[in-house]
């Protein structure tokens, strides 16, 4: 019987909060079910100019503290290595026989979202790692998509899919719920235009904005492209809606929580492509956990879970679909709340006790 899980997060460019947040919500969940719960973050606490310096020395520290664990594992350990790890097949055979390695990935590797040349450094560390699937004991992803990808590279493939763990203590607060609700439309997460459409919703706001002057377009987060962040301040500039977004940028992730719930509307606008297919949003959850009416795009796993009887869907790629959605939001709004408190209770499913207890099951059962 498993009593220990070990996640190892091999952290090159800076994980995004919302990796962190999976993590620290799914260990919280085992925890409760009596699995101890350790998280080893292997990264370079001083960055140095040479590019090949810095790359050496996390190198270094990744062997060095993946074998170390390994060889020090007990009967009852498991390990989880999160994202994605070079040469793991090298790695694994310092681990004992009786110790589960499991892996995780929640979106596909980069060869499949970047275009690059068949034989590059890029597509060459995907492929070893894809090739080297079949050594673990067992597979977390987000998605049915994922799974379908990823499953090719192994005969005996044992998954589980969590698609997001959410922490509904936190966003149903009675304080948070006794809130006035200013004229937002809030979006919360990253500007990347090929993850979350956010200029997309830029522009359906300012077709709505036309009609519905006193509301206001927030958008909390950023990013750390330079280009992408140019490109959606140059759009809200262009758009003549300076006056009428405000930008919170990167915020403590213990506010948001208060944040999205002083919202009238929680909007995003994903647009449909390679990345949004495998990836599960983290932050519909959260959006709907705070009963504020919610609008999305349609776009990969989310209708398995959700209908409409519980979340406002929007026709991806149209921000002018998305604008009519909005309208139609604002000028029906008691019966957005009745389907924002439905949300609520579909939601529950997600909660980090019940996905606690379902990958403890998963893990024993390898």
């Amino acid at each position: 019987m498993i009593s220990k899980i070990t996640y190892i997060l091999l952290n090159a460019g800076g994980y995004s909060t919302a990796a962190k947040n999976r993590i620290e919500a799914i260990s919280k969940g085992l925890k409760i079910h009596a699995i101890e719960v350790k998280l080893i973050e292997i990264t370079n606490k001083r960055s140095y100019k040479n590019d090949l310096l810095n790359k050496t020395i996390l190198a270094l520290k990744y062997f060095y503290v993946s074998i170390g664990l390994l060889r020090k594992s007990k009967k009852n350990d498991a390990f989880v290595f999160y994202g994605h790890f070079p040469y793991i097949n090298f790695l694994l055979k310092f681990k004992r026989k009786e110790t589960k390695i499991i892996a995780e990935r929640n979106e596909f590797p980069s060869s499949e979202l970047i275009h690059s040349e068949p034989k590059s450094a890029l597509i060459k560390r995907s492929l070893n790692y894809c090739k080297n699937i079949e050594l673990f004991d067992g597979f977390i992803s987000c998605s049915n998509e994922l799974i379908n990808f990823y499953s090719q590279y192994s005969k005996d493939f044992k998954y589980i899919i969590i698609p997001t763990i959410i922490d509904h203590e936190k966003f149903e607060s009675s304080e948070n719920q006794s809130l006035n609700r200013a004229n937002y439309i809030t979006y919360c997460g990253d500007w990347g235009n090929s993850k979350d459409g956010v200029s997309i919703l830029i522009k359906a706001f300012a077709v709505l904005i036309n009609e519905f002057p006193n509301h206001t377009l927030r958008l909390i987060g950023g990013t750390k492209n330079k280009i992408e962040e140019s490109n959606i301040l140059n759009l809200i500039k262009d758009l003549k809606l300076n006056d009428y977004v405000k930008i919170e940028g990167r915020v403590k992730h213990d506010v948001i929580p208060h944040m999205l719930q002083e919202s009238k509307i929680l909007a995003l606008a994903r647009p449909n492509n390679k990345q949004a297919s495998g990836g599960f949003p983290s932050k519909i959850t959260e959006y709907l956990a705070t009963g504020v009416p919610t609008l999305v795009t349609n776009v990969g796993d989310i209708e398995k879970y959700f209908s409409f009887e519980s979340i406002q869907f929007a026709e991806p790629d149209s921000y002018e679909n998305f604008a009519e959605k909005l309208k139609y939001i604002i000028q029906n709004y008691d019966h957005a709340k009745r389907i924002a408190a439905n949300g609520v209770k579909i939601n529950r499913q997600f909660d980090y006790k019940a996905q606690g207890e379902k990958l403890k099951k998963f893990i024993q059962s390898i």
